[in-house]
């Protein structure tokens, strides 16, 4: 996110399909703390604009609550992928109470607590680029 976060995607046969993101909540994972981000994608061959896109991801706290979106896809460029999954780590954090997509409970295994270095690490499922998704927890 700005001011902490951190984007990257794993490859197959030239294409991005995974995607990973660091999100550092408030420096002593109390201190509310929001940031935003355009991920920037390309088939890696072009300079030109319109053969590009970009996801506008937002993280914002409010009270004990954290909120993560990753909005569709805008723009787009030859051969980019329709689907893709995320992986989502939320260092300095707090053991979550309840976990949430787009308003639907997350399965429990699709996430995990670790207290030693205090990161939630939340697995998201596949979804299409298009439409945004909302992770949601407290």
């Amino acid at each position: 996110m700005a001011d902490g976060g951190q984007t990257g995607g794993r490859r197959f046969a030239g294409r991005v399909t995974d995607f990973g993101l660091e999100s550092a909540p408030g420096g002593d994972g109390v201190t509310r703390a929001s940031g935003r981000y355009n991920l920037y994608e390309d088939d890696g061959t072009t300079t030109k604009a319109s053969q590009s896109a970009t996801t506008g991801i937002k993280y914002t706290e409010t009270g004990s609550g954290h909120t993560l979106r990753i909005g569709p896809a805008t723009g787009s460029f030859h051969r980019q992928v329709t689907h893709g999954e995320w992986t989502v780590k939320f260092l300095n954090a707090r053991a979550s109470k309840g976990i949430s997509v787009n308003g639907e409970p997350l399965a429990a295994d699709a996430h995990h607590w670790d207290g030693t270095t205090r990161t939630l690490t939340v697995e998201l499922p596949r979804h299409n680029i298009d439409a945004p998704l909302t992770l949601a927890y407290h």
